[in-house]
Protein backbone atom coordinates (compact mmCIF):
# COMPACT_ATOMS: atom_id res chain seq x y z
CA UNK A 1 0.00 0.00 0.00
CA UNK A 2 1.50 3.61 -0.89
CA UNK A 3 2.63 5.24 1.98
CA UNK A 4 0.02 8.18 3.36
CA UNK A 5 -2.62 6.20 2.11
CA UNK A 6 -5.16 5.28 4.54
CA UNK A 7 -6.92 1.64 4.80
CA UNK A 8 -10.47 2.31 4.26
CA UNK A 9 -12.47 0.30 7.46
CA UNK A 10 -14.87 -2.29 6.66
CA UNK A 11 -18.23 -1.10 6.57
CA UNK A 12 -20.67 -2.95 9.04
CA UNK A 13 -22.99 -5.57 7.41
CA UNK A 14 -26.32 -5.17 7.17
CA UNK A 15 -28.92 -6.71 9.93
CA UNK A 16 -29.09 -10.38 9.96
CA UNK A 17 -32.56 -11.80 9.21
CA UNK A 18 -34.54 -14.80 10.75
CA UNK A 19 -34.82 -17.66 8.25
CA UNK A 20 -38.25 -16.32 7.85
CA UNK A 21 -37.80 -12.96 7.03
CA UNK A 22 -38.63 -11.80 3.98
CA UNK A 23 -36.64 -8.48 3.74
CA UNK A 24 -34.56 -6.19 4.99
CA UNK A 25 -37.49 -4.09 6.87
CA UNK A 26 -38.33 -7.23 9.09
CA UNK A 27 -37.12 -8.09 12.42
CA UNK A 28 -36.03 -11.12 13.58
CA UNK A 29 -38.65 -13.37 15.32
CA UNK A 30 -37.49 -13.60 19.20
CA UNK A 31 -39.17 -16.68 21.36
CA UNK A 32 -38.79 -15.94 25.15
CA UNK A 33 -38.25 -19.15 27.78
CA UNK A 34 -41.27 -18.72 29.05
CA UNK A 35 -43.01 -19.21 26.11
CA UNK A 36 -41.50 -22.19 25.24
CA UNK A 37 -42.28 -23.90 28.88
CA UNK A 38 -45.45 -22.91 28.81
CA UNK A 39 -45.69 -24.15 25.34
CA UNK A 40 -44.24 -27.12 26.25
CA UNK A 41 -46.17 -27.78 29.43
CA UNK A 42 -49.64 -27.40 27.65
CA UNK A 43 -48.64 -29.99 25.49
CA UNK A 44 -47.60 -32.31 27.91
CA UNK A 45 -50.72 -32.17 29.97
CA UNK A 46 -53.08 -32.14 26.36
CA UNK A 47 -50.30 -35.62 25.75
CA UNK A 48 -51.46 -37.30 29.15
CA UNK A 49 -54.90 -36.05 29.10
CA UNK A 50 -55.51 -37.93 26.09
CA UNK A 51 -53.26 -40.82 26.70
CA UNK A 52 -55.35 -41.76 30.35
CA UNK A 53 -58.52 -42.02 27.73
CA UNK A 54 -56.96 -44.60 25.22
CA UNK A 55 -54.09 -46.61 26.72
CA UNK A 56 -55.01 -49.56 28.39
CA UNK A 57 -52.41 -49.70 30.63
CA UNK A 58 -54.28 -46.73 32.39
CA UNK A 59 -57.86 -47.72 31.83
CA UNK A 60 -58.38 -48.58 35.46
CA UNK A 61 -56.62 -44.88 36.24
CA UNK A 62 -58.54 -43.04 33.94
CA UNK A 63 -62.34 -43.67 35.68
CA UNK A 64 -60.68 -42.29 39.05
CA UNK A 65 -60.19 -38.71 40.46
CA UNK A 66 -58.06 -36.44 37.35
CA UNK A 67 -56.74 -34.26 39.78
CA UNK A 68 -53.71 -34.41 42.02
CA UNK A 69 -54.15 -33.41 45.63
CA UNK A 70 -52.81 -36.52 48.58
CA UNK A 71 -55.72 -39.18 47.94
CA UNK A 72 -57.90 -39.26 50.86
CA UNK A 73 -57.28 -43.04 51.65
CA UNK A 74 -53.91 -42.11 52.52
CA UNK A 75 -54.99 -40.13 55.59
CA UNK A 76 -58.23 -42.06 56.83
CA UNK A 77 -57.00 -45.57 55.88
CA UNK A 78 -55.11 -46.05 59.10
CA UNK A 79 -54.86 -49.96 58.70
CA UNK A 80 -51.26 -49.88 56.54
CA UNK A 81 -52.00 -53.35 55.16
CA UNK A 82 -55.14 -51.69 53.64
CA UNK A 83 -53.82 -48.74 52.31
CA UNK A 84 -50.63 -50.90 50.85
CA UNK A 85 -53.37 -52.37 49.12
CA UNK A 86 -55.00 -49.87 48.19
CA UNK A 87 -52.18 -48.16 46.33
CA UNK A 88 -51.01 -51.61 45.09
CA UNK A 89 -54.40 -51.34 43.14
CA UNK A 90 -53.88 -48.12 41.63
CA UNK A 91 -50.16 -48.71 40.76
CA UNK A 92 -48.71 -51.98 39.64
CA UNK A 93 -50.12 -55.07 40.90
CA UNK A 94 -50.46 -59.01 39.79
CA UNK A 95 -53.16 -59.08 37.34
CA UNK A 96 -53.01 -61.06 34.26
CA UNK A 97 -53.32 -57.72 32.12
CA UNK A 98 -50.29 -56.16 34.18
CA UNK A 99 -48.10 -58.95 33.83
CA UNK A 100 -48.43 -60.06 30.08
CA UNK A 101 -46.83 -56.80 29.78
CA UNK A 102 -43.57 -58.00 31.18
CA UNK A 103 -40.88 -58.71 28.64
CA UNK A 104 -40.29 -61.93 30.31
CA UNK A 105 -43.91 -63.12 30.35
CA UNK A 106 -45.46 -60.88 27.53
CA UNK A 107 -48.70 -61.67 25.80
CA UNK A 108 -50.91 -59.96 23.60
CA UNK A 109 -53.89 -58.06 25.62
CA UNK A 110 -56.75 -60.25 24.66
CA UNK A 111 -55.14 -63.40 25.89
CA UNK A 112 -53.91 -62.05 29.29
CA UNK A 113 -57.15 -64.45 31.09
CA UNK A 114 -58.43 -64.51 34.20
CA UNK A 115 -57.30 -68.19 35.37
CA UNK A 116 -59.33 -67.59 38.52
CA UNK A 117 -62.86 -68.37 36.67
CA UNK A 118 -64.36 -69.57 33.88
CA UNK A 119 -66.10 -66.32 32.37
CA UNK A 120 -62.91 -66.09 29.69
CA UNK A 121 -62.39 -62.41 30.45
CA UNK A 122 -59.31 -60.74 30.39
CA UNK A 123 -58.54 -60.18 34.35
CA UNK A 124 -58.07 -56.09 34.45
CA UNK A 125 -58.96 -54.63 37.75
CA UNK A 126 -62.65 -54.51 36.32
CA UNK A 127 -63.02 -57.52 36.19
CA UNK A 128 -61.22 -58.65 39.29
CA UNK A 129 -63.26 -55.92 41.45
CA UNK A 130 -67.50 -56.56 39.69
CA UNK A 131 -67.69 -60.05 37.99
CA UNK A 132 -64.67 -62.36 38.56
CA UNK A 133 -66.54 -65.98 40.14
CA UNK A 134 -63.59 -65.78 42.37
CA UNK A 135 -65.24 -63.51 44.83
CA UNK A 136 -68.54 -63.27 43.96
CA UNK A 137 -69.44 -64.68 47.56
CA UNK A 138 -68.69 -60.84 48.90
CA UNK A 139 -68.79 -58.81 46.62
CA UNK A 140 -69.11 -55.38 48.07
CA UNK A 141 -72.18 -55.82 50.59
CA UNK A 142 -71.13 -53.07 53.47
CA UNK A 143 -70.37 -51.02 50.72
CA UNK A 144 -73.92 -51.31 49.15
CA UNK A 145 -75.37 -50.81 52.89
CA UNK A 146 -73.26 -47.78 53.06
CA UNK A 147 -73.75 -45.94 49.24
CA UNK A 148 -77.28 -45.77 48.59
CA UNK A 149 -77.67 -46.04 45.11
CA UNK A 150 -74.56 -47.93 44.72
CA UNK A 151 -75.98 -50.79 43.01
CA UNK A 152 -77.41 -49.26 40.40
CA UNK A 153 -74.20 -47.91 39.14
CA UNK A 154 -72.24 -49.63 35.95
CA UNK A 155 -69.17 -51.20 36.97
CA UNK A 156 -66.62 -48.15 35.87
CA UNK A 157 -68.77 -46.18 37.98
CA UNK A 158 -67.83 -48.55 40.83
CA UNK A 159 -64.56 -48.49 40.48
CA UNK A 160 -63.58 -45.41 42.85
CA UNK A 161 -65.72 -46.91 45.62
CA UNK A 162 -64.03 -49.89 45.17
CA UNK A 163 -60.20 -48.49 45.00
CA UNK A 164 -60.78 -46.08 48.08
CA UNK A 165 -61.42 -43.09 46.00
CA UNK A 166 -64.85 -41.97 48.07
CA UNK A 167 -63.83 -41.32 51.60
CA UNK A 168 -67.00 -42.44 53.25
CA UNK A 169 -66.31 -45.76 52.47
CA UNK A 170 -62.15 -46.32 52.01
CA UNK A 171 -61.58 -48.09 54.87
CA UNK A 172 -64.56 -51.06 53.49
CA UNK A 173 -62.86 -50.68 50.66
CA UNK A 174 -59.73 -51.10 52.04
CA UNK A 175 -61.07 -53.96 53.65
CA UNK A 176 -62.37 -55.67 50.75
CA UNK A 177 -59.91 -55.47 48.28
CA UNK A 178 -57.60 -57.00 51.15
CA UNK A 179 -59.85 -60.29 51.41
CA UNK A 180 -59.98 -60.12 47.64
CA UNK A 181 -56.00 -60.26 47.04
CA UNK A 182 -55.68 -62.75 49.89
CA UNK A 183 -58.22 -64.79 47.81
CA UNK A 184 -56.49 -64.73 44.92
CA UNK A 185 -53.00 -65.05 46.56
CA UNK A 186 -54.23 -68.41 48.24
CA UNK A 187 -56.29 -69.92 45.22
CA UNK A 188 -55.55 -73.32 44.55
CA UNK A 189 -52.71 -73.69 47.32
CA UNK A 190 -53.35 -76.51 49.82
CA UNK A 191 -55.10 -76.00 52.82
CA UNK A 192 -56.34 -72.40 52.10
CA UNK A 193 -60.10 -72.66 52.61
CA UNK A 194 -61.04 -69.30 53.97
CA UNK A 195 -63.71 -67.66 52.59
CA UNK A 196 -63.25 -64.01 51.60
CA UNK A 197 -66.43 -63.36 53.48
CA UNK A 198 -64.63 -64.26 56.79
CA UNK A 199 -62.15 -60.94 56.24
CA UNK A 200 -65.48 -58.78 57.11
CA UNK A 201 -65.50 -60.48 60.58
Amino acid sequence: MPRGEQRESPQPAGPLLSANSTGHQDRPHTIRPHQIITKEKDNHINYWTSATKTQSKLQCYSALNRQCPMADYLSCVTDPRLRKTLAMYKLSNSLAVETGRHRQTWLPREDRLCTHCTQGEVETELHFLTTCQLYQDTYFPQIADTQRDFETLDPIQKLPYLLGEVQQCANIAGRFLYCCDQRRTSSGQEGQTETVSSCWT
